[in-house]
């Protein structure tokens, strides 16, 4: 579902041999702004399952079927939400790795640090850029779903606002 696996990994593998190359160290704020960064990017994504647990787009995507693969949409979101979850997580582990033993791991092997900097930054430009394409597919299924989704809503939303005002009349005639 996802779009090209090959350029973000490409894109990945870019960013992190430029870090390698002009020995890039970042400092202990900047990392630390890094895990924080990242765990909002984790929470997005266990927001956005939360939301599709049980909605009319998780029943769209298993109604619909992927021309290319014949598999069911549900099937290739699901593979392509593990893989950018997954990559969020072993960045973010990374990261914190990185910050608890950065002393003992620049004093036993300084290009070791240098090595995981890199690996990290390449790992956070595709967990950007995954983030960002599932946002595009998010969008995208909205736009997709938005005409056979009911309308009961809407009136839910009259029930509640009429029930409400009954109860504020009945309020005032005491």
């Amino acid at each position: 579902m996802l779009r090209s696996s090959i350029i973000v990994w490409l894109s990945g593998a870019i960013v992190a041999a430029g870090v390698w190359h002009f020995q890039v160290v970042p400092s202990d704020n900047a990392l630390m702004i890094l895990g924080v960064m990242l765990s909002v990017l984790f929470g997005f994504y266990v927001t956005q399952l939360t939301v599709l647990i049980g909605s009319s787009a998780s029943r769209f995507l298993y109604e619909k079927f992927d021309k290319k693969t014949n598999k069911r949409l549900l099937t290739l979101f699901v593979v392509d939400y593990r893989r950018c979850t997954l990559t969020c997580i072993v960045t973010v582990a990374l990261v914190f790795i990185y910050i608890f033993f950065q002393e003992q791991i620049t004093l036993l092997l300084p290009q070791s640090a240098v090595l995981i900097v890199s690996v990290i930054s390449g790992l956070l430009t595709v967990a950007l850029m995954r983030l960002k394409q599932m946002f595009d597919l998010m969008l995208r299924l909205l736009m997709q779903e938005a005409p056979y989704v009911e309308r009961q809503t809407l009136n839910d939303v009259e029930t509640v606002r009429k029930a409400e005002i009954r109860s504020m009349m009945d309020r005032i005639k005491i």
